[in-house]
């Protein structure tokens, strides 16, 4: 806070956990104050209700409470509006043009949004058509935001006339619906800000839709076939596009890690070779007890006992590690490196792209300094997830031989399932 700003109301104090932070101390968005609206809406209504109107007068509560409900919502479908302007600019398209800043009309607010969202992506809809009939009550009762904040409108006629009553079990659980909807429609932007960030769309297909564009092709290798004019045609068709743009989706498909994988396309990774990452999971194995991977153990608690072994460990990781950097060169470490840290980055092949760039960087640094490599092999012989989270990464990019050749060499059948686990989830989105 500015040291020069006096105020007896608005200021710090103990204790700590009382002091809400503001302004640029936080950094608050309008998806925050909408949220506080909404969890101000709902504390009233719990606490009138569990004290069943006794110490908190429903009669006098309803205004803040639906007040802070109905701006809740138009915060909220304001902030919904930012972000598919977001998501407008970054596929360079133009969405209609709207103040919603100046506007506090919930029907004009709520039409500009629904048509945006159908210009913007198809997956917007069906949580929009099922939010309509709520916004559609709210706005019908108070449109602009007077109703619940005065008694009487600006002609002096009095608000709620035609109400008369209005439940607060039937507020609480209409707002929950409600608000639970527009959380929803929040992270499912946030999510296709994130996907359109990749840069991977055309003009009228978003990569979910390529996604499942390449799950309709048939095997790459059968193109050239007479019959694939007839699957052409038709996924033209289905998917409203030019051949231009067929074309196009094709060429970002053949050259997409996971896209590729369903058209029986491997895509190379930059650096990775399959005798190295079976070299480095050698040295793994050595550490690690294959029979934890197919069958963990249980958490335990390090002993004062047990530390003996824990240094002996770490010594003998050590050895291996000085004899996995003559054997593993700074290039092919990094591609590894990246595969094992994928899980940390966006479920996207080209969130995994940029990783391997970073990493690739780094080489230079490992050429001069030698001991930050051994270092580095080290750490990763030490994690218990690297084969794990290498095997996300594997899947996630379509690398089936790579896949394949350690489930060979380590006779890991038993625990493919549990491996690829959190790959397939994520795959069988799409």
């Amino acid at each position: 806070m500015n040291s020069s700003f006096k105020n007896q109301i608005f200021h710090g104090a103990g204790p700590t956990w009382a002091n809400a932070c503001v302004g640029e101390n936080g950094d608050p968005k309008i998806f925050e104050y909408a949220l506080g609206f909404a969890s101000a809406a709902t504390a009233l209504l719990d606490s009138a209700i569990e004290c069943e109107g006794t110490t908190l007068k429903v009669d006098t509560l309803v205004y803040p409470i639906c007040f802070s409900m109905r701006h809740s919502v138009e915060l909220f479908l304001k902030s919904f509006a930012a972000s598919l302007a977001t998501i407008s600019e970054i596929r360079r398209t133009r969405l209609q043009k709207f103040n919603a800043a100046a506007s506090h009309d919930l029907a004009l607010i709520w039409r500009f949004v629904r048509e945006s969202a159908q210009e913007t992506d198809n997956r917007l809809m069906e949580p929009i058509n099922k939010l309509e009939r709520y916004i559609q009550d709210l706005s019908q009762i108070d449109a602009t935001g007077q109703v619940f904040r005065y008694p009487f409108d600006i002609n002096n006629k009095k608000h709620l006339s035609e109400v008369s009553i209005v439940n607060f079990y039937v507020l609480r659980e209409q707002f929950e619906i409600t608000k639970e909807l527009l959380i929803s429609i929040d992270s499912l932007t946030e999510r296709l800000i994130e996907e359109y960030g990749q840069g991977t769309f055309t003009r009228s297909l978003s990569r979910h839709q390529l996604c499942h564009l390449a799950t309709e092709l048939p095997a790459r290798e059968t193109w050239t076939n007479e019959s694939f004019r007839d699957i052409k045609k038709h996924l033209i068709s289905q998917y409203n596009l030019s051949s231009t743009e067929f074309s196009k989706a094709l060429h970002l498909i053949q050259t997409n890690h996971e896209m590729a994988s369903h058209i029986g396309i491997q895509v190379p990774i930059e650096g990775l070779k399959i005798e190295k990452l079976l070299c480095f999971f050698d040295g793994w194995f050595q550490v690690h007890d294959r029979k934890n991977v197919i069958t963990p153990p249980p958490p335990t608690i390090v002993d004062g006992l047990d530390f003996i072994e824990v240094n002996k460990r770490c010594t003998q990781r050590q050895v291996i590690a000085r004899d996995l950097a003559k054997k593993i060169n700074f290039v092919d470490f990094s591609a590894i490196e990246a595969l094992f840290h994928f899980e940390e980055e966006a479920p996207f092949s080209e969130a995994f792209e940029r990783l391997l760039k970073i990493h690739q960087r780094r080489t230079n640094r490992y050429k001069n300094h030698a001991d930050e490599y051994q270092i580095a092999l080290d750490k990763k012989l030490g994690s218990i997830r690297a084969l794990e989270r290498i095997l996300y990464a594997l899947d996630m990019l379509g690398q089936r031989d790579s896949i394949e050749a350690l489930m060979d060499r380590y006779d890991l059948g038993a625990a493919r399932d549990r491996l690829l686990e959190r790959s397939r989830h994520f795959r069988n989105r799409t």
